[in-house]
């Protein structure tokens, strides 16, 4: 994940002197090997104990980063400054990455911002064990009142430490764990009762076909708005100019970019549709 991030940073000219470390397949890599170093640690024979230690380990990480993110000052900078450039994060990158950043001064995938994620990822790991180790559409409730507990649980800590997806603050963290808990739970009830209707799976399908292959979405999409950007014609980007000449004489702005924006999605979910007939799948 990590080699694959930096190469859809590199494409397509990969020149060493512009080219971004960090990023969203990087920070996927670091989660991924991290999360799985300290499932192997905490897990046990018995699915209940197993995530509820991996419950206690999100919480370790989501704490430490609070007390770090909110309470240390970088050098030369000022304790609780959560700003772009000014916060903890966006010093250890530049410490470490110097320009290779997304906005050459910070990088909302950096390296500290990790370790919450970190936190993310083992609150899926504590609802995969439960729902590995039970009946999905059993645990669905526990599921649902956990969510709710978390949310309420973000947004009280939004507080002390603001909801911020680019910090990927642990109030951030929390709330949005608990957002996909309450949506698994909601689905698995629905979705994994034991009673399949032809209705049912028919209009889950679009979904399977992007879940199942939704690495390949992201590196295509990535790959085709870089190509889009990139290519000119008639002295703009071919981007701008499907949109001026095809989308902007539709609608107003608005209602213009969303129609590229679903004309886009539409298009590469025909590739993937086609892909999931045949079963083909990609992963790492």
């Amino acid at each position: 994940l990590v080699g694959l991030g930096l190469c859809m940073s590199g494409f397509p000219f990969f020149d060493p002197a512009h080219w971004r470390i960090p990023g969203v397949l990087f920070r996927l890599g670091l989660c991924a090997a991290t999360t799985a170093w300290l499932w192997r640690a905490l897990a046990t024979t018995d699915a209940r104990q197993s995530a509820t230690r991996a419950l206690l380990a999100a919480a370790v990480t989501l704490t430490a980063y609070w007390a770090l993110i909110a309470w240390v000052a970088p050098p030369g900078g000022t304790t609780g400054d959560l700003s772009p450039e000014g916060n903890l994060g966006a010093w250890l990158d530049r410490a470490v990455f110097g320009t290779h950043l997304w906005k050459t001064t910070w990088d909302p995938e950096g390296l500290l911002g990790s370790l919450p994620a970190v936190g993310t990822t083992l609150f899926g790991v504590a609802a995969g064990a439960w729902l590995r180790a039970h009946r999905p559409y059993c645990v669905a409730p526990t599921l649902v009142w956990a969510g709710v507990a978390a949310i309420v649980g973000g947004q009280i800590w939004d507080g002390a430490l603001p909801i911020n997806k680019s910090l990927w603050t642990s109030s951030y963290a929390l709330f949005t764990a608990g957002t996909a808990a309450v949506t698994l739970g909601l689905l698995t009830r629905r979705l994994d009762d034991g009673r399949s209707s032809p209705r049912l799976d028919a209009l889950s399908e679009p979904f399977v076909a992007l879940g199942r292959n939704a690495l390949l979405l992201f590196v295509v999409s990535g790959l085709v708005a870089k190509t889009l950007i990139l290519w000119k014609v008639g002295g703009m980007s071919a981007q701008s100019w499907i949109y001026q000449h095809a989308f902007a004489p539709l609608a107003a702005p608005p209602v213009a970019s969303l129609a590229y924006a679903l004309a886009t999605l539409a298009a590469l979910y025909a590739l993937l549709a086609w892909l999931h007939r045949r079963r083909w799948y990609w992963s790492v």
